[in-house]
């Protein structure tokens, strides 16, 4: 099969958009080539989540929790991780949210669609300032990640992140 990337292997797992979780657009639909996720763990690391992105000339090999956010590129998408290095694949952000749903299932609440230029993964979300329109990204430790975004999509994300806050206290 061929997502545009290069020949993948065809996820078994099937989804509609009720079973999009949290976080992930709600116009999500059966996207029906994928990326691998299933790699063993190099020697000596822990089994975690990767995605695999696989074309002719490169393997792009990334741990979901280190991917701090996915930026828009017209037909590409580059992903940033938590080490500063910077990946891009062949696939735009409509094709990517659908990957990762399908390929992450529940795990892909982590990441949150932010308007038409990114994905980010919630869990670096440091601040979000809808009137100066930017949002920083960080582990409090070794990067910050400033973004430029429209009043739109930063208050609709503000919003969703008040909403998973709320819920996390009710539990």
């Amino acid at each position: 099969m061929n997502n545009g990337f290069g020949n993948v292997e065809k996820p078994e797992k099937s989804a509609d958009a009720s079973d999009v979780p949290d976080g992930i657009m709600n116009d999500v639909q059966v996207m029906p080539d994928g990326i691998l996720n299933d790699i063993p763990a190099m020697p000596g690391e822990r089994k975690d989540e990767f995605l695999v992105f696989n074309s002719r000339d490169e393997l792009v090999r990334l741990e979901v929790n280190k991917i701090v956010y996915f930026e828009a590129d017209g037909n590409y998408t580059n992903v940033i991780t938590v080490n500063k290095l910077k990946a891009q694949v062949r696939m735009n952000l409509s094709e990517l949210t659908r990957t990762l749903m399908l390929e992450l299932g529940h795990k892909s609440s982590i990441f949150m669609r932010i308007g038409k230029s990114c994905i980010v993964n919630v869990n670096y979300i440091y601040k979000i300032n809808v009137l100066r329109q930017y949002l920083i990204l960080s582990d409090y430790c070794h990067f910050a990640y400033q973004l430029k975004l429209s009043k739109e999509a930063l208050r609709a994300a503000k919003e969703m992140m008040l909403e998973k806050y709320r819920k996390s206290k009710q539990s």
